[in-house]
């Protein structure tokens, strides 16, 4: 019987702006529900997205504001793949806190 359990994901950085980087470095693709925040102490807001997410134009992907109520993504009777989830944001070094929700 699978079982599902709340995870976490190290600190991922934007060390570029304009620069999307992967939730994941490897795929984790039996995940029920991901959690994305933007702590209080980053400098601004990040937007997730894919691949093509990009902060500056804040047209493309989802906004998170700093220290605000995460993002939650789910899609009910499919998994998710994190290295498919993608943030980037205005200012480099600016960070996302990311925890998911994980068949076991």
């Amino acid at each position: 019987m699978s079982t599902a359990v709340l995870k976490s994901l190290p600190i991922v950085t934007v060390s570029a702006s304009g620069t999307a980087v992967p939730l994941s470095a490897g795929s984790i693709d039996n995940v029920l529900a991901v959690y994305i925040s933007c702590p209080a102490a980053n400098t601004g807001n990040i937007m997730v997205g894919d691949s093509t997410v990009e902060a500056a134009g804040s047209m493309s992907g989802v906004e998170i504001a700093k220290g605000q109520v995460p993002l939650v993504i789910s899609y009910p009777g499919q998994y998710i793949d994190l290295q498919q989830i993608y943030v980037d944001a205005l200012n480099a070094g600016d960070k996302a806190k990311v925890s998911y929700l994980v068949v076991v």
